[in-house]
């Protein structure tokens, strides 16, 4: 419910209006990913790739989820508006500080061979599996993304019962993908007539 809201949220503030489905999928159109090879970084390019590619899309309105729009604001150089930042859910965070005390350090937590050699030298990993539960308990939209499932949704009862007999390389995967759900996102927009003028 709470993501419904939130894209609720995002359309009415980009749109002045909550648009339909329908319109959504005629009119809108994402940059899902865009990623420069560290060798080309800080020069521009980022900008550059966006800024080239708006005028070439078919559709009169372009959305982009950017991580790294927060502390490099390339989109926005390139026409694009940023409209909402979406920060990690209190209960991401909790769970991140319940690991640390465990002794993991949150910034290598993107990496699944750190995670391995961390919870190889835990006694027990009941604590990490328990506070995987906790977190999908408190934010139930995270199960499917922390199991990585195909299914639009995982119960509560199936998803404990995973993280239960799930090996240390399913906990490791895990805990890389709530290293993610830490990171905050910018949400920017573009009207493509808009930037058309302001291109030219």
């Amino acid at each position: 419910m709470k993501a419904l809201v939130t894209m609720v949220t995002v359309n009415h503030l980009a749109f002045g209006r909550v648009l339909t489905i329908q319109e959504l999928n005629q009119d809108l159109t994402t940059i899902a990913h865009m990623v420069v090879h560290p060798k080309y970084r800080t020069i521009g390019l980022g900008t550059k790739l966006v800024k080239e590619t708006l005028p070439l899309v078919d559709k009169p309105y372009v959305e982009m989820i950017a991580v790294m729009a927060k502390y490099n604001p390339f989109a926005k150089k390139a026409g694009m508006e940023k409209i909402l930042e979406s920060k990690p859910n209190p209960a991401v965070l909790d769970a991140v500080e319940k690991l640390r005390k465990l002794g993991f350090n949150p910034v290598f937590l993107s990496s699944e061979k750190y995670n391995m050699h961390q919870l190889r030298a835990l006694q027990s990993v009941s604590q990490v599996k328990t506070l995987l539960k906790d977190l999908s308990k408190a934010v139930g939209i995270y199960r499917k993304r922390l199991w990585s499932s195909h299914k639009a949704y995982m119960p509560k009862e199936k998803f404990n019962n995973c993280v239960d007999k799930a090996p240390l390389k399913k906990l490791a995967k895990m805990l890389c993908i709530l290293s993610f759900l830490t990171q905050t996102k910018v949400y920017l927009f573009c009207k493509k007539r808009e930037a058309q003028i302001y291109f030219h």
